[in-house]
């Protein structure tokens, strides 16, 4: 097949479904607005499915009332329903069934319905057309209250014989008819318009045209006299009403069943793509959070990086507070060398003079006691500077313990040499990790470190690590953040649902696309048949391979193994029919999202029905064109490309 023939079938099909959305839009529109009251009823049920502005004003109720009840409340006898139903069961609809309807505020109305079963949805439904003769049936009333002075009735009135002689015409009478008068021959007996009412001994409607005009007759056989009245009220307006009405009712029978379709075709569209939408914008969403969590570990880090900067300017406070202490006792040693060679010189001077040495000693004692005080304010500041030093540290354990348990994830603080846990979150402590221990040691419970750690090239370059590891089927992505030179902080992220998120959603893209014809199955006892259908496809789709089967047991057989793209199914065969055949391949697993296509000689739409209660997705005739063949089966692969991205979605939600 040419480019060309290829892009005007292309551009046909985009204008079909233009021309379907524009039908389904008017048949919204014809149904909403037309001025005959419409309503859609369940025939599983008996709910009301859908009901248009119309029938609102005629019955009272709002839709919101009337959707998802029953008609039995509209009806003032239980009895006139069930009548209709068995009507419509036997005639397959009803047309013109009189009734009283009650309206929400309980007055009566005289109603005319028709009903017509149809399918919408998948769903068999009754179609029902009300209209409102109480206005009718009161002017009836009316004409029949005038005839007691019919001089003064505004509407035509004529009284005759049996034999058809005029005995009465009052003055509207005779403007439309000009040469009737008393004595006038009007009919011969028993002859105008067939009736007998002097047998029938009862009132016979009519409907007259004269003179351009439609009338409505009303013949009444006064027995007393042995006359005939005849009553005629104008209905021509009511007739040229009626006539753009079935007008309408005619249009939208021929549009509805391809309507319809489209609705259901695009509604199977819009929810694969909001379907397809609302996923993107879940894995969005994973990406966005993921993103603020990496921004909340970067100022923890910085936060803790900040925290050790603190702790070693302490430390370096520590340092210059030990070399004081040590210069303290040198000079301490220094005092206690003077004071013992102060005692060797005293020892001699005693021995020469023990009046100059008593004075020597007294000065000896005072010095000796100020060095002690000054000892003992030394040994004060170092208290108090230790005192301090723990009351940071522990105030620094726990500001770091609240912002660990804040992150959604495995955190701890390690010692970068022996990587010994300082301090970690609830998350890690529920994981089993336990200060004092080595990561590895309390989780993942090793006896040496993970063959994926990185801990040592974080500490060397004081550069942040990361690696994403499947351990057991749970994929972590694990970061190692050095915070000074001596301390590191090891987060680990489940992200075992995003990485399989990713994957199915791949899956679906590449799925959603896969709507070429590869394979078809013909399934027909007729070997001609069988023979024309093949040829057709292979020269409209050279690519595709055609499979052909005589009988069911051979088809479903080849189904199984060769997973075609589209099925075509007769109905009548010997042996296992269309409909058993269609219902294995339905049952199984391997088959059951194959698309079938009946292609059948028949047009009972009872047979069709039954076609789709057994899992057929459409119809085609045996009288049809390549074109058509062609255009059925290319929608029928995106079907089932349509069925393949379904899945994959369940899958992923």
């Amino acid at each position: 097949m040419s480019n060309s023939t290829l892009r005007e079938l292309t551009d046909a099909l985009i204008l079909r479904d233009e021309k379907l959305r524009e039908n389904e839009n008017l048949l919204s529109v014809m149904f909403s607005m037309n001025p005959v009251a419409m309503i859609l009823t369940s025939v599983s049920d008996g709910t009301i499915v859908k009901a248009n502005k119309a029938f609102e004003e005629l019955s009272g109720y709002t839709k919101e009332e009337m959707l998802g009840e029953t008609t039995l409340h509209l009806y003032k006898n239980a009895e006139d329903r069930n009548r209709i139903i068995e009507i419509v069961k036997k005639d397959g609809g009803a047309k013109n069934v009189e009734i009283q309807f009650v309206r929400k505020d309980g007055r009566l109305i005289d109603g005319q319905i028709s009903i017509k079963t149809i399918i919408t949805d998948r769903e068999e439904c009754f179609l029902s057309t009300i209209m409102d003769i109480t206005e009718r049936n009161k002017a009836e009333v009316e004409i029949k209250r005038l005839a007691s002075f019919p001089i003064l009735n505004p509407n035509p009135i004529v009284e005759v014989t049996l034999d058809g002689v005029v005995t009465f015409c009052n003055p509207v009478a005779k403007q439309l008819f000009p040469d009737m008068c008393l004595g006038h021959k009007w009919f011969e007996k028993g002859q105008y318009l067939g009736l007998d009412i002097e047998i029938e001994h009862k009132s016979i409607i009519k409907e007259a045209h004269l003179n351009g005009r439609w009338y409505l007759q009303v013949f009444n056989f006064v027995k007393d006299a042995q006359v005939i009245r005849i009553y005629g009220i104008d209905i021509t307006e009511q007739k040229a009403n009626e006539d753009k009405l079935r007008e309408k009712d005619e249009f939208y029978r021929t549009t509805r069943e391809e309507l319809v379709e489209a609705k259901q075709v695009a509604a199977e569209k819009e929810e694969v793509r909001i379907k397809l939408v609302e996923t993107a914008n879940a894995l969005k969403q994973v990406a966005e959070e993921k993103e603020e969590t990496r921004i909340k570990l970067v100022e923890t880090a910085e936060l803790l990086k900040q925290v050790a900067d603190e702790k070693e300017e302490v430390r370096i406070k520590l340092v210059e507070t030990a070399e004081l202490l040590k210069q303290v006792a040198e000079e301490k040693e220094e005092a206690r060398i003077k004071l013992v060679e102060t005692a060797e010189l005293l020892k001699q001077v005693a021995a020469e003079k023990l009046i100059k040495s008593e004075e020597k000693l007294v000065e000896t004692s005072n010095a000796l006691k100020q060095v002690a005080a000054e000892k003992e304010e030394v040994r004060l500041k170092l208290v108090e500077t230790a005192n301090a030093l723990k009351q940071v540290a522990d105030e620094t354990m726990q500001f770091n313990k609240i912002l660990l348990d804040a992150l959604p994830c495995v955190a701890m603080l390690l010692h970068c040499e022996t990587r010994e846990i300082i301090a970690m979150n609830k998350t890690a402590e529920e994981a089993g990790c336990k200060i004092g221990q080595t990561c590895y040691g309390s989780w993942p419970k090793l006896d040496q470190p993970c063959s994926y750690c990185q801990a040592p090239e974080a500490c060397t370059t004081y550069r942040e690590k990361h690696a994403v590891v499947e351990v057991e089927n749970v994929v972590w992505d694990i970061y190692w953040t050095p915070v000074s030179k001596d301390l590191l902080m090891h987060y680990a992220f489940d992200v075992t649902e995003l990485k399989r998120a990713e994957k199915v959603l791949e899956r679906l893209r590449e799925t959603a696309g896969d709507t070429e014809v590869r394979k078809v199955l013909i399934i027909d006892d007729s070997k001609d048949y069988l023979n024309l259908l093949k040829t057709l496809l292979k020269e409209f789709i050279p690519e595709c391979q055609v499979f052909t089967a005589s009988n069911g047991e051979a088809g479903i057989e080849i189904a199984i193994n060769e997973d075609p793209g589209v099925i075509l199914l007769d109905i009548v065969m010997p042996g296992m029919d269309g409909f058993d055949v269609c219902k294995k391949l339905k049952e199984n697993i391997k088959t059951r999202n194959i698309p079938v296509v009946f292609v059948t000689g028949h047009s009972d739409y009872k047979i069709q029905i039954q076609a789709l209660n057994v899992g057929g997705e459409a119809f085609l005739s045996k009288s049809m064109s390549g074109q058509e063949l062609v255009t059925q089966v290319r929608a029928m692969a995106k079907v089932k490309a349509l069925h393949k991205v379904t899945l994959l979605d369940k899958e992923l939600l």
